[in-house]
């Protein structure tokens, strides 16, 4: 916009020095005349704008979900009311992903009839998922000649989330102490994140109990046999207050989502916690409708350094994921850490951004 100012200012001072110069060698009278319409186009025209700009009014059309790598359209339109119309005007669109935190900017031209509409397209596309927030951040009119630039208060915003893509994850949850509301523990039940036993498959069992890794060992199908059920057994915490880079955070958001789903198809419910940018959001996870629901958003911002942590009571498993561990669950011996990172902790499954879905096809805690 201040490419274009100065370029028609240096036009308009080119052609102002020439009708003078012509008046002064010619003494012409429509010389005269074009010189007195040169000096009062721009003060008309700002006069008109000060006018229009209380009659402006703009929306952003966005659909609510989209598909990584997907191109999706992001309709600009503006309003204009008034009875004179908008002869140039520039509309600055910002465009930033709360999850990875990129920003991108992209600025739209055009001018407006008289109680008219202008309509412009934007095509939003993102490797990454996360909630993109578009909103209209600079509105300036033109005069007819580019010259004096004024602001008016337009403003409108829509809201994108980018959907993670979902991969095949095996989860096999391996037998630990599993303590039921009544203080025993090791008990036949039906909470399958805990195991009871290890015996072998019998027709009627539920195939979804196979231990298919120790299986294809032995030979012969192994069934694990649920222990007696506990409250709130398993929690899966996203710790997104250390943040990260952009792959980090789309991979944590494809990793999470497909753990969660795999646990469900495992016949696992669990307690989904993930720290936001306003504050902790827990929901219970028993079907997958309900983690559909709940990934836009899961994925939508980052945590805030200030959020709080979860409540740990009552849980016999909590998986944490992340990029990095929190000091407060090291010493807890229930939580398992899966970070994205390159480096290395001790008894923490990582994973690195590149290779994702490949390091992380199986969930065995």
């Amino acid at each position: 916009m201040r490419k274009t100012i100065l370029g028609s200012a240096l036009c308009y001072l080119i052609l102002l020095l020439a009708l003078a110069a012509l008046l002064l060698t010619s003494g012409s009278f429509w010389a005269l005349a074009g010189l007195c319409l040169l000096l009062l186009l721009p003060l008309a025209s700002w006069a008109v704008n000060f006018y229009v700009r209380r009659h402006l009014q703009a929306d952003i059309l966005t659909p609510a979900t989209a598909a990584k790598r997907t191109a999706v359209s992001c309709r600009v339109r503006i309003r204009n009311g008034a009875f004179l119309p908008v002869m140039r005007y520039g509309c600055q669109v910002s465009i930033r992903n709360d999850l990875t935190e990129e920003d991108q900017t992209v600025t739209l031209t055009g001018s407006i009839g008289a109680k008219g509409e202008s309509s412009q397209t934007i095509l939003l596309q993102s490797s990454f998922c996360g909630r993109v927030y578009v909103q209209i951040s600079r509105f300036t009119l033109l005069d007819y000649l580019g010259l004096l630039p004024m602001k008016a208060l337009v403003k409108a915003d829509a809201r994108l989330t980018i959907l993670p893509d979902l991969y095949p994850m095996e989860a096999d949850m391996t037998a630990r102490p599993a303590y039921a509301d009544d203080g025993t523990s090791n008990r036949r039940g039906e909470d399958r994140s805990e195991v009871y036993q290890l015996r072998e498959y019998r027709p009627g069992d539920d195939i979804r109990q196979i231990h298919w890794k120790l299986s294809s060992k032995l030979d012969e199908l192994i069934l694990k046999e649920a222990s007696q059920p506990e409250s709130r057994s398993l929690l899966v915490f996203w710790d997104k207050r250390p943040g990260g880079n952009p792959q980090q955070m789309d991979a944590l958001a494809e990793v999470v989502s497909s753990a969660g789903m795999a646990l469900l198809q495992s016949g696992v419910p669990y307690t989904l916690c993930w720290t936001d940018r306003d504050d902790l959001q827990v929901q219970d996870i028993s079907e997958e409708n309900q983690l559909l629901q709940a990934i836009p958003s899961l994925v939508k911002t980052r945590g805030s350094a200030e959020c709080r942590l979860p409540k740990t009571d009552g849980y016999s498993r909590i998986l944490c994921f992340g990029t990095a561990p929190e000091e407060q669950l090291l010493t807890d011996g229930r939580v398992h850490f899966i970070l994205c990172t390159e480096e290395q902790y001790p008894g923490a499954t990582t994973f690195a951004p590149q290779n994702y879905s490949e390091a992380m096809q199986r969930l065995e805690v």
